[in-house]
């Protein structure tokens, strides 16, 4: 069963796309933060994708600081990038990432 991560600062939208992905025999998990993230990232993280927003409010890093240092760490791992505000130059910087 593939293991994916969602990483979001909505928590109804962690828990909707949560929810659809368990229902389709996917195994998922979520977190709302940069800080979440790290915490996650120290212990066990064996996911084989990962779901990012890239403009996290409340956090002290946003989605692109997250891809960044995935692709340091796990050469090999999935990463789909969205957001919910159309911004060219964030979405240029995520498919460089």
């Amino acid at each position: 069963m593939s293991k994916i991560l969602i990483i979001d600062d909505e928590l109804e939208i962690c828990k909707q796309v949560s929810l659809i992905l368990n229902k389709n025999d996917f195994n998922s998990s979520y977190v709302t933060s940069y800080e979440e993230f790290l915490n996650l990232h120290k212990d066990n993280f064996d996911f084989d994708l990962v779901l990012v927003d890239l403009w996290l409010k409340n956090s002290s890093k946003q989605g692109i600081d997250i891809i960044n240092e995935l692709k340091k760490n796990y050469n090999d791992l999935v990463i789909i990038s969205f957001s919910g505000h159309a911004n060219i130059d964030n979405a240029i910087e995520s498919v460089k990432a």
